[in-house]
């Protein structure tokens, strides 16, 4: 009984990524997978290991017997098809086991199948004969455990041995069709008992072949890193071993780090701790700790990407106001800058001076980042004069979503709202300088230009852990101190 399908019964895990490393560190990303996610993984498994059993083929069987009147005959039993399957969900559990991993038990298990049989004797006068037969199996049961580990890598590992299959074909019952079946039922339990051997024999070196070599072999191709964009990566390795107690639980790196192979310094960030939370209401739990959005902050800074120079040409097609020294805002806010440098388009450089600041509260995200913000004249030349340069903190909030993104996985989304910039004066060319007039300016200016620019963005969103078929339903999100939580229900899609 080859189970083809038997990764469906922990897709789940892999949707967290599940590759324990040997380091341990406090995680900026955890996951859970509660009882009630695996027992529905369960039962969607045993849905579609239903039909992919009764597509596999049981290899022939050949065997001695002796029957009345024939004498000593060899048989062949060929073309065996399983035509029904049936696992009881109500007497199967997928639980786990402490320090090891998975278990798999199942009772009541029961199937028929139909086949061809021929028989020949070794008397002096050849005779053979040929008919069909249907078989019932049933009383049968299974129990599997699975040992999950990691490799050098750092991504999941998933194995079994002999001591970990039982495999029991309770009752086997054969009925001979066409021929002389009426005599040769007679020797059909020798058929059964062979056939109750076989099935019993093949059943676990097959669903051991299938979870240490093709099962593995799919867990060894899982990326612990995915792609956000041409700048940065997200690292979902796992910092800890996983637990298994009613529950699995686990510690993931959670760092974004630069795009590219060569190697990177880890960002200057502490992770908050995740405190422990027994909650099991929901298929799956993630926790996501400020750490990440930190460290996205960091590669983004790092790289240069956190700097734009505005001038009239690079400005969006649809932005109504002109960089001008004439332009009524700028007469306004700098009147000085219009009296000295009249009617002259203007160029605005604006850069971090830091990361940006970001920390998850109860109430809401809180965000900040410090500007240095430059003005200067452009001359006819194409040269630029010195004005005035600034220092402004600007504060933000945001609220956190989730969203189905174009891979086919979640995303972690944010909508920022502006509350308030702080200006300080660094150095001015043209005098003395209203720096609360400023402030009002620069806050219209970054409500029309930054938070825009960071909320597209945030529709894009920051991509969570993904396993392809398993889709996340009616996700909500609560925020702690130092994290958001995202608890889940999840919905299993099968391949077209």
């Amino acid at each position: 009984m080859a189970l083809n399908k038997l990764n469906l019964l922990f897709v789940v895990i892999l949707s967290v990524y599940f590759s324990p490393a040997v380091e341990s560190v406090n995680p900026g990303f955890k996951g859970r997978i509660t009882q009630s996610g695996l027992d529905y993984m369960r039962d969607v498994g045993l849905q579609v290991l239903k039909e992919e059993v009764q597509k596999l083929k049981i290899p022939d069987i050949s065997g001695d017997a002796h029957v009345p009147v024939v004498g000593h005959i060899t048989y062949t039993v060929s073309n065996i098809r399983i035509t029904s399957f049936s696992i009881p969900p109500t007497s199967t559990s997928l639980t786990t086991k402490t320090g090891v991993g998975l278990t798999l038990a199942s009772t009541g298990i029961s199937l028929s199948a139909w086949g061809n049989w021929h028989y020949s004797n070794h008397g002096f006068i050849h005779i053979s004969d040929s008919g069909s037969f249907d078989a019932s199996v049933s009383s049968t049961s299974l129990m599997l455990t699975l040992r999950i580990g990691v490799d050098n890598s750092g991504r999941p590992t998933i194995s079994m041995t002999t001591q970990d299959c039982s495999f029991n074909a309770g009752y086997v019952r054969i009925k001979l069709h066409g021929g002389a079946s009426w005599l040769y039922n007679l020797f059909s339990k020798d058929i059964a008992g062979v056939l109750k051997s076989s099935i019993n024999q093949q059943t676990c070196s097959l669903v051991m072949k299938e979870v240490n070599d093709d099962l593995e072999m799919q867990l060894a191709k899982i990326k612990v890193e995915a792609h956000f964009d041409k700048t940065a990566w997200i690292n979902y390795s796992l910092v800890a071993p996983p637990t298994f107690n009613g529950h699995i639980d686990t510690a993931h790196k959670g760092e974004v780090f630069p795009a590219g192979t060569g190697p990177h310094a880890e960002a200057p960030f502490t992770v908050p701790v995740i405190p422990s939370d027994p909650d099991a209401s929901r298929h799956m739990f993630l926790w996501i700790t400020d750490y990440m959005f930190e460290t996205a902050g960091y590669v983004y800074y790092k790289a240069g990407v956190l700097a734009y120079n505005a001038t009239q040409d690079t400005l969006p097609p649809d932005f109504k106001y002109k960089l001008n020294t004439d332009t009524f805002a700028v007469e306004v806010l700098l009147p000085q800058l219009n009296e000295k440098f009249p009617n002259m388009p203007m160029q605005v450089n604006v850069k971090a001076l830091a990361p940006p600041m970001v920390r998850f509260t109860q109430p809401q995200v809180n965000a900040s980042v410090n500007l240095q913000i430059d003005v200067f004249v452009i001359n006819k030349d194409k040269s630029l004069t010195f004005a005035v340069s600034l220092d402004v903190v600007v504060h933000g909030s945001a609220s956190l979503g989730c969203v189905e993104n174009a891979a086919g996985g979640s995303s972690l989304t944010w909508t920022v709202k502006l509350i308030k910039t702080d200006v300080t004066l660094k150095r001015s060319a043209i005098g003395k300088i209203d720096t609360d007039g400023l402030a009002i300016g620069i806050e219209f200016a970054c409500k029309n230009m930054l938070v825009p620019w960071i909320n597209e963005a945030g529709k894009k969103g920051m991509p969570l852990p993904n396993a392809g078929n398993v889709k996340l339903q009616k996700p909500v999100i609560q925020q702690g101190q130092g994290f958001v939580k995202l608890g889940t229900d999840i919905l299993y899609i099968p391949s077209e």
